[in-house]
């Protein structure tokens, strides 16, 4: 058979044609109903799949012009949809012309079935003597209801997404800000660093160890806040770690104060040393 695919979703589209082709179909695509009637326009089709909500012209009125166009009329006609799927969708689709109507997604044998199921029911009945398309006017009004119902479901769908959305901010900021206030809790000085040495994110001891906010920290080398050199001393622990992949360590003497530096590897899926937990322990 010769197939016309109309979809405006690229993926889906390209997935159905590989599928039809596959079982020995020829097929041709359209991303929406006005592309669609020119492809029908120029060529003869056995049977039309179409999804529904589409730019430029959508499915229902892609449907009901195939139906008033006799050259057209007779091609069956499927509407191939994951939107539009309750009883009424259906009773009108069947109202203004369609064949039948097969709901996304859908496993591939079932999807197969009932094409051949609306083809064989579509092969039997004569299209001259089959019931017509509904009314222009009674048409219209259906497909303002549909059309309507459709927009107030996908307003109460966005809502859902965006309260969804916004409690999972808030659990995720509320997250992070226990997280800081128990990093902050710890007395000793602690980092998160990049491998080569870059502050990703400090505690409270460590800005008060450096003398300086969060914000002037990150971003910096964590060699020139604390040793004030321009690149690692001899003997890092964090280079250390970086070649062993294990937590090293060594003392420490700043200032009247000495420490025990540890770094603690932090590995990323593939095993590697993604970044580093750099610790001072005030002994």
């Amino acid at each position: 058979m010769n197939i016309l695919v109309v979809d405006d979703n690229e993926q889906g589209r390209y997935m159905l044609e590989t599928l039809l082709k596959a079982k020995g179909h020829a097929i041709a695509g359209a991303e929406n109903g006005e592309e669609a009637l020119e492809r029908l326009r120029d060529g003869t089709f056995d049977l039309i799949i179409s999804d529904i909500l589409m730019p430029v012209m959508d499915g229902f009125e892609l449907c009901r012009r195939v139906r008033r166009d006799d050259g057209l009329r007779r091609i069956p006609f499927i509407f191939y949809t994951a939107t539009y799927t309750g009883a009424k969708d259906e009773a009108f689709a069947m109202s203004i012309g369609a064949d039948g109507l097969i709901h996304k997604p859908c496993d591939l044998d079932e999807f197969l079935d009932a094409v051949n199921r609306i083809m064989g029911a579509a092969a039997k009945r004569d299209a001259v003597s089959s019931p017509p398309p509904a009314k222009e006017e009674a048409a219209l009004k259906l497909y303002s209801e549909r059309l309507v119902r459709k927009l107030e479901l996908s307003k109460i769908q966005l809502e859902a997404e965006v309260a969804a959305r916004k409690k999972a901010e808030e659990a995720a900021r509320a997250s992070a800000e226990l997280w800081q206030t128990t990093f902050d809790a710890m007395l000793d000085p602690v980092v998160i660093l990049q491998p080569d040495g870059t502050i990703r994110q400090c505690n409270q001891a460590f800005t008060n160890f450096v003398g300086a906010d969060a914000a002037g920290v990150t971003g910096e080398k964590c060699f020139q806040l604390v040793h004030r050199t321009k690149g690692h001393i001899e003997g890092c622990p964090l280079l250390r770690s970086l070649q062993s992949a294990e937590r090293e360590s060594m003392p420490m003497s700043v200032g009247d104060e000495e420490f025990l530096v540890v770094t603690d590897p932090v590995k990323g899926h593939n095993g590697e040393v993604a970044g580093l937990v750099h610790t001072m322990h005030n002994i």
